[in-house]
Protein backbone atom coordinates (compact mmCIF):
# COMPACT_ATOMS: atom_id res chain seq x y z
CA UNK A 1 0.00 0.00 0.00
CA UNK A 2 1.25 3.27 -1.00
CA UNK A 3 -0.01 6.18 1.40
CA UNK A 4 0.85 10.25 1.29
CA UNK A 5 0.62 12.05 4.12
CA UNK A 6 -1.42 15.03 4.67
CA UNK A 7 1.28 16.88 6.68
CA UNK A 8 0.29 20.98 7.31
CA UNK A 9 2.65 22.34 4.71
CA UNK A 10 0.50 20.45 2.18
CA UNK A 11 -2.56 22.03 0.43
CA UNK A 12 -5.14 18.64 0.34
CA UNK A 13 -5.92 19.57 -2.95
CA UNK A 14 -2.70 20.14 -4.76
CA UNK A 15 -1.67 16.69 -2.52
CA UNK A 16 -4.60 15.34 -4.72
CA UNK A 17 -4.41 16.80 -7.73
CA UNK A 18 -0.92 15.21 -7.90
CA UNK A 19 -1.93 11.82 -6.73
CA UNK A 20 -4.27 12.03 -9.71
CA UNK A 21 -1.56 12.91 -12.46
CA UNK A 22 0.58 10.41 -11.20
CA UNK A 23 -1.65 7.80 -11.22
CA UNK A 24 -2.58 8.18 -14.75
CA UNK A 25 1.32 8.04 -16.08
CA UNK A 26 0.35 4.26 -15.52
CA UNK A 27 -3.10 3.67 -17.13
CA UNK A 28 -3.04 2.99 -20.78
CA UNK A 29 -5.98 3.80 -23.53
CA UNK A 30 -7.08 1.40 -25.94
CA UNK A 31 -4.73 2.85 -29.19
CA UNK A 32 -2.68 4.94 -27.55
CA UNK A 33 0.48 3.36 -29.01
CA UNK A 34 -0.69 4.63 -32.44
CA UNK A 35 -1.70 8.40 -31.38
CA UNK A 36 1.58 11.27 -32.64
CA UNK A 37 3.43 12.76 -29.80
CA UNK A 38 1.62 15.73 -28.11
CA UNK A 39 -2.46 13.68 -28.27
CA UNK A 40 -3.90 15.61 -25.45
CA UNK A 41 -5.26 13.25 -22.43
CA UNK A 42 -7.87 15.12 -21.07
CA UNK A 43 -8.83 14.75 -17.27
CA UNK A 44 -12.68 16.69 -16.99
CA UNK A 45 -14.22 17.71 -13.62
CA UNK A 46 -15.85 20.34 -12.52
CA UNK A 47 -14.51 23.76 -12.54
CA UNK A 48 -16.28 24.49 -8.81
CA UNK A 49 -14.45 21.94 -7.18
CA UNK A 50 -11.67 22.73 -4.86
CA UNK A 51 -9.28 20.34 -6.51
CA UNK A 52 -9.81 22.27 -9.72
CA UNK A 53 -7.50 25.24 -9.51
CA UNK A 54 -4.67 22.44 -8.22
CA UNK A 55 -5.29 20.13 -11.27
CA UNK A 56 -5.13 23.01 -13.75
CA UNK A 57 -2.04 23.94 -12.89
CA UNK A 58 -0.34 20.65 -13.89
CA UNK A 59 -2.29 21.32 -17.06
CA UNK A 60 0.40 21.19 -19.95
CA UNK A 61 2.47 18.63 -18.42
CA UNK A 62 3.81 15.88 -20.27
CA UNK A 63 2.19 12.30 -19.38
CA UNK A 64 4.37 9.82 -21.33
CA UNK A 65 3.97 10.90 -24.61
CA UNK A 66 0.30 12.88 -24.48
CA UNK A 67 -0.27 16.47 -23.07
CA UNK A 68 -2.09 16.58 -20.02
CA UNK A 69 -4.83 18.94 -20.16
CA UNK A 70 -7.50 20.11 -17.53
CA UNK A 71 -11.00 20.63 -18.73
CA UNK A 72 -14.13 21.44 -17.40
CA UNK A 73 -16.85 18.92 -17.24
CA UNK A 74 -20.15 19.57 -19.05
CA UNK A 75 -22.39 17.54 -20.45
CA UNK A 76 -21.80 15.22 -22.55
CA UNK A 77 -18.19 15.94 -22.00
CA UNK A 78 -17.37 13.71 -25.01
CA UNK A 79 -13.82 14.54 -25.10
CA UNK A 80 -12.74 13.25 -21.81
CA UNK A 81 -10.30 10.43 -21.37
CA UNK A 82 -10.50 10.50 -17.61
CA UNK A 83 -13.10 12.45 -14.79
CA UNK A 84 -12.16 13.63 -11.58
CA UNK A 85 -15.43 13.06 -9.50
CA UNK A 86 -15.81 14.81 -5.63
CA UNK A 87 -19.54 16.06 -5.96
CA UNK A 88 -22.90 15.04 -6.83
CA UNK A 89 -22.80 17.06 -9.72
CA UNK A 90 -19.71 15.65 -11.36
CA UNK A 91 -20.76 12.15 -11.18
CA UNK A 92 -23.61 12.98 -12.89
CA UNK A 93 -21.92 14.46 -15.65
CA UNK A 94 -19.70 10.95 -15.73
CA UNK A 95 -22.56 8.86 -15.77
CA UNK A 96 -23.83 11.16 -18.45
CA UNK A 97 -20.31 10.64 -20.52
CA UNK A 98 -20.22 6.83 -19.65
CA UNK A 99 -23.92 6.60 -21.44
CA UNK A 100 -23.43 9.00 -24.28
CA UNK A 101 -22.23 6.51 -26.91
CA UNK A 102 -18.78 7.23 -27.45
CA UNK A 103 -16.13 4.78 -28.33
CA UNK A 104 -13.40 6.24 -25.83
CA UNK A 105 -12.23 4.72 -22.96
CA UNK A 106 -13.39 6.78 -19.15
CA UNK A 107 -10.92 6.14 -16.56
CA UNK A 108 -13.31 7.50 -13.39
CA UNK A 109 -11.45 8.71 -10.18
CA UNK A 110 -12.70 9.70 -7.02
CA UNK A 111 -11.96 12.31 -4.62
CA UNK A 112 -11.36 10.94 -1.06
CA UNK A 113 -14.03 13.08 0.33
CA UNK A 114 -16.83 12.02 -2.11
CA UNK A 115 -17.61 7.95 -2.19
CA UNK A 116 -20.21 7.74 -5.34
CA UNK A 117 -23.17 5.37 -5.44
CA UNK A 118 -21.53 3.61 -7.52
CA UNK A 119 -17.82 2.35 -7.71
CA UNK A 120 -15.49 4.12 -9.90
CA UNK A 121 -12.49 3.01 -11.66
CA UNK A 122 -10.13 4.46 -8.60
CA UNK A 123 -10.86 5.84 -5.24
CA UNK A 124 -8.89 7.77 -3.20
CA UNK A 125 -9.08 7.71 0.45
CA UNK A 126 -8.04 9.31 3.19
CA UNK A 127 -6.74 6.58 6.53
CA UNK A 128 -5.28 8.27 9.51
CA UNK A 129 -4.24 11.52 7.96
CA UNK A 130 -2.90 9.55 4.94
CA UNK A 131 -4.16 9.33 1.33
CA UNK A 132 -3.89 5.99 -0.73
CA UNK A 133 -6.50 4.65 -3.74
CA UNK A 134 -8.21 1.49 -3.99
CA UNK A 135 -9.02 0.02 -8.11
CA UNK A 136 -11.29 -1.42 -9.20
CA UNK A 137 -9.95 -3.29 -12.13
CA UNK A 138 -12.78 -4.72 -13.34
CA UNK A 139 -13.87 -1.33 -14.34
CA UNK A 140 -10.71 -0.32 -16.31
CA UNK A 141 -10.94 -4.19 -18.14
CA UNK A 142 -14.48 -2.96 -19.20
CA UNK A 143 -13.33 0.53 -20.78
CA UNK A 144 -10.54 -1.19 -22.32
CA UNK A 145 -8.16 0.57 -19.87
CA UNK A 146 -4.76 -1.58 -18.78
CA UNK A 147 -3.25 -0.62 -15.11
CA UNK A 148 0.36 -1.16 -14.88
CA UNK A 149 1.03 -3.90 -12.69
CA UNK A 150 3.35 -1.45 -11.11
CA UNK A 151 0.29 0.58 -10.23
CA UNK A 152 -1.93 -2.15 -9.05
CA UNK A 153 1.27 -3.32 -6.45
CA UNK A 154 0.79 0.86 -5.04
CA UNK A 155 -2.79 0.75 -4.13
CA UNK A 156 -4.66 0.40 -1.06
CA UNK A 157 -6.81 -2.81 -2.34
CA UNK A 158 -7.24 -3.95 -5.60
CA UNK A 159 -10.71 -5.45 -6.35
CA UNK A 160 -11.97 -7.34 -9.13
Amino acid sequence: MLAWSIAGAIDRDRLEAAIVYNILQFVEWPGEDALPAGTPLTLCMDPDSPTYASMRQLSGRELRKMQFVVEPLLPPALRCNAVFVDSLKSQHSASTRQSGGTDGALLIVAGSHFQPSEPPTIQLSETGGKLAFDIFSNKARRQGLVVSSRLLRLARKVSE
